[in-house]
Formats: C-alpha cells, sequence, structure tokens
C-alpha cells in the first residue's frame, strides 16, 4: 500500500495532514487548542483548589510579622481577607491531640469564641 494513499486528518480541525505519518495535528495551534480542551475538565478542580491553598497561605503569611512566631485572629477577619477553612494542605496534632491545620509552612489552630492561633512551621516543629 502506498502511504502516499492515506489521508489522515487533524484531531481538532480535521483539515488534511502533511508530513510525517505519525502527526497527528496540523500545527502547533490545533495541537495545543486539543490538549487544553481535553484537560480542562480534569484539570479546572485541581487549579481551583492549588489557587486557594496559596492564596490561604498567603493570608497566613501576611498576618505573621518578620519576627512574630504566633498570631490570633478571630474567625471572622480571616473570612474578611478571603481565608477558605476547607482547604489545607496537612494536619499535625500536638502533643494533647490537638489539631494544627496548615497550608504549607503556616498554620492556625481553632481557640476558644471563634478565634484562631497562627503559626509559621520550622524545621524543628
Amino acid at each position: 500500500m502506498n502511504n502516499a494513499a492515506i489521508t489522515r486528518n487533524c484531531q481538532w480541525c480535521e483539515k488534511p495532514i502533511r508530513g510525517r505519518s505519525d502527526k497527528k495535528f496540523c500545527d502547533d495551534t490545533c495541537r495545543n487548542a486539543f490538549n487544553n480542551h481535553r484537560t480542562v475538565g480534569e484539570y479546572n478542580l485541581v487549579r481551583n483548589i492549588n489557587h486557594a491553598l496559596v492564596r490561604n497561605r498567603r493570608i497566613l503569611c501576611r498576618l505573621l510579622a518578620d519576627k512574630e512566631a504566633v498570631h490570633r485572629i478571630s474567625r471572622e477577619k480571616l473570612l474578611q481577607h478571603g481565608f477558605q477553612f476547607k482547604y489545607c494542605t496537612h494536619i499535625l496534632r500536638n502533643q494533647n491531640g490537638e489539631p494544627y491545620y496548615f497550608c504549607y509552612e503556616y498554620g492556625y489552630h481553632p481557640l476558644p469564641h471563634e478565634m484562631y492561633l497562627v503559626i509559621r512551621q520550622t524545621n524543628n516543629s
């Protein structure tokens, strides 16, 4: 069978493809469009969660001054800053079993009266 007689079409725009026999797209634009369309739903959730985690980390980071090890803040103030409590990277428990929720190296611990203790995790802790 003659390879010249085989007609292949672009997987995105369906125009005829010229070139290598294993080529699937007519150009980089079609290849990128196809891959972006294929993965948009798959990665949209992950992208949104990562964005929320980074935003939470940034909020906690701003609350701690350079030399400050801990900071107390109300739940209301955290929410006003745009903090989303449902997203954290990991949870550590202190010696009493109380949870500390972390967004990367910055964490928060619930206190009475809807207050939170914000901390920065160090290599020693």
